[in-house]
């Protein structure tokens, strides 16, 4: 599921979200199915792709860990390199959807 989805419950979605939703798809197989850096800690890094925060208010979203990855790229080397392009390509392209964090907004979460 796209990050906006996630951390936006009265979102519409919207096609962007699909496009999302299949990025976030395709590293997780990746990441699961294909030879890469992390090959010894796989477990480790999917474990953002099960997130969840519930709010003081009650609310509970996701896609934290998400975005820091689409913000920051995804630190891993994938194999074959022309997959590993595709990846940093994609995640330049949603990277434009999120504005950086500020230091506030973890101000009110509680991590499950």
């Amino acid at each position: 599921m796209s990050v906006f989805l996630l951390q936006n419950n009265q979102h519409m979605h919207q096609i962007l979200d699909n496009r999302e939703s299949a990025f976030h798809v395709l590293t997780w197989s990746v990441l699961r199915y294909t030879a890469h850096s992390y090959q010894d800690d796989v477990g480790l890094h999917l474990i953002p792709y099960d997130e969840a925060i519930a709010y003081l208010n009650g609310a509970v979203k996701g896609g934290t860990s998400k975005r820091d990855m689409i913000q920051n790229g995804l630190k891993v080397i994938f194999h074959p390199p022309a997959l590993h392009k595709l990846i940093d390509n994609l995640c330049a392209l949603f990277e434009l959807r999120y504005p950086p964090l500020s230091v506030t907004f973890y101000d009110d979460i509680h991590y499950l």
